[in-house]
């Protein structure tokens, strides 16, 4: 069956883990047919970083990364 977004959420932390990419927090979440979209954002102390965010797209299907961008704001 189809993920639900939380567990979405979980993979792609361990997706962005494997990269070694640690200390993110899921910030934002839109789920639209097979797919959620998660904006995850670096955290530290309880503080978020806005300006660095990883945007997944993750089918909830297949546990596929269809897109992934990193966008940081200096």
């Amino acid at each position: 069956g189809d993920l639900s977004e939380q567990e979405c959420i979980n993979n792609g932390l361990e997706f962005l883990s494997a990269m070694g990419i640690e200390n993110m927090k899921a910030v934002w979440t839109e789920t639209n047919g097979t797919y959620t979209t998660v904006n995850y954002a670096y955290e530290k102390g309880g503080v978020i970083f806005y300006g660095d965010l990883i945007k997944l797209n993750i089918c909830r299907e297949k546990v596929k990364f269809s897109e992934w961008k990193l966008k940081i704001i200096i």
